[in-house]
């Protein structure tokens, strides 16, 4: 029953969010639209931005590529599903959920693609510290694109950007993952 009032509660910010910026959505208009008290919203969340949080993450999760399923297409679904819901994207690039928006994009981007990167040095000899830096390049250079993308109220062209993504991390980025450390070259830790 608590997962099911949690999962009300969700879908009721997500519809909220279809037509009221983040920054003027309460606890108190989601509890009267889902019909259930605020002590009840309390349970389940600390506030606003704990809902948030979790709201985020759980249509983040949506994305994470399936076993064989290939990075570009789980970026060409994100664009496209911020795209088809462009009012509540808007709602969410306001400043006051800006920040959360970057910092749960970015920590699910930071395990996504340090798997990337490390499946791609399968067999190289790299140290940990220059994995990390490739997987933080990949992640850095995907936030951006992301977020010019929101910025431009999503009218970039979609294959354009991952085709952009995937000539950064297939031609440049990635090469260095599949090499074997250089004298001279890259320390870390």
């Amino acid at each position: 029953m608590a997962n099911l009032t949690k999962n009300a509660i969700m879908e009721t910010f997500s519809a909220l969010l279809e037509t009221t910026p983040f920054d003027k959505v309460t606890v108190l208009m989601i509890t009267r639209k889902c019909g259930v008290s605020p002590n009840t919203f309390y349970y389940h969340f600390r506030d606003i931005y704990d809902l948030l949080s979790a709201w985020l993450e759980r249509a983040l999760d949506r994305y994470e590529p399936a076993s064989g399923m290939d990075w570009r297409e789980s970026v060409r679904s994100l664009l496209r599903d911020c795209r088809a819901n462009r009012q509540i994207m808007r709602h969410l690039f306001c400043p006051t959920a800006r920040s959360k928006l970057e910092r749960c994009v970015s920590r699910q981007a930071e395990s996504f693609f340090y798997r990337f990167v490390r499946g791609t040095a399968e067999g190289g000899d790299l140290p940990e510290a220059k994995l990390q830096a490739l997987a933080a390049l990949c992640r850095y250079t995907f936030l951006g694109y992301l977020f010019q993308y929101l910025g431009n109220d999503m009218e970039e062209n979609i294959d354009e950007i991952v085709a952009a993504l995937d000539y950064l991390f297939t031609d440049v980025v990635l090469p260095s993952a599949g090499k074997r450390e250089e004298a001279g070259g890259f320390r870390g830790g």
